[in-house]
């Protein structure tokens, strides 16, 4: 029993959640046809525009850890 105390923290069920709502969306995407250009959209906009696309990734990564650390 001790083992599941170490794991569940917040930090873990953010985690989690996230996980979770990554793969709703996707799936949803993936299923709703309407919504399929627009995620070939953003596919094509990463495999185009990598330079563009890398450094919006790294800001949004950026803020999340600045947030995360600054919040304690």
């Amino acid at each position: 029993m001790g083992k599941m105390e170490s794991i569940m923290k917040p930090g873990f069920a953010w985690v989690f959640i996230g996980a979770l709502l990554i793969v709703f969306v996707v799936s949803a995407i993936k299923v709703f046809s309407p919504f399929n250009s627009v995620w070939a959209a953003i596919i094509s906009f990463i495999n185009v525009q990598t330079r563009i696309a890398g450094t919006i990734i790294f800001i949004l990564i950026a803020g999340l850890v600045a947030w995360v650390i600054t919040k304690k």
